[in-house]
């Protein structure tokens, strides 16, 4: 039996999953639909929608957490920044014409 809580907001949210396939229709400001699902989250009542709300949000956090950009080689033959007493010497010979 599916529980059902009801505030003042002016929208709605309705989510089903079938097969596997999560199908969510949601319409209303996103300060309401906001303050309706932290009314989920504070609501004492049903710790077991807590817990999957709190790993949702864990799994969000997770997936929109921007990748680390590969890091670039170093190349050897730069100095890569690092300052040195002994000055720079050419280590290429001109060609001859």
């Amino acid at each position: 039996m599916a529980k059902s809580k009801t505030n003042k907001v002016d929208g709605f949210f309705f989510m089903s999953i079938t097969n596997g396939e999560v199908e969510v229709t949601c319409a209303g400001d996103d300060v309401m639909l906001s303050a309706a699902f932290a009314t989920l989250f504070v609501d004492k009542r049903n710790k077991q929608l807590q817990g999957i709300l709190g790993t949702a949000v864990a799994v969000a956090a997770a997936e929109l957490e921007p990748k680390a950009a590969p890091k670039k080689k170093a190349n050897p033959k730069q100095m890569n920044g690092a300052k040195s007493t002994e000055p720079f010497v050419k280590t290429r010979k001109k060609k001859a014409k």
